[in-house]
């Protein structure tokens, strides 16, 4: 029996939930604010938002690299 990955906001562990990491992606695409300041506003690290911003988490939602 294979078990399928669980995703994003479906993780027992997230942080974010998905309408968070497309406001994320609409923040740093205006890259009006450091991702450390991202970052506080989330309760997150900023590994998180650079991780977004980089396509190497979340890509189900933002397609990958910004």
């Amino acid at each position: 029996m294979v078990r399928e990955a669980v995703q994003g906001e479906k993780h027992p562990r997230a942080k974010l939930t998905n309408r968070d990491v497309m406001e994320i992606v609409e923040l740093l695409k205006k890259n009006e604010l450091e991702p450390e300041e991202i970052a506080s506003m989330y309760n997150v690290c900023k590994s998180s938002i650079t991780n977004i911003k980089y396509g190497l988490s979340w890509t189900h939602l933002t397609g990958g690299k910004l």
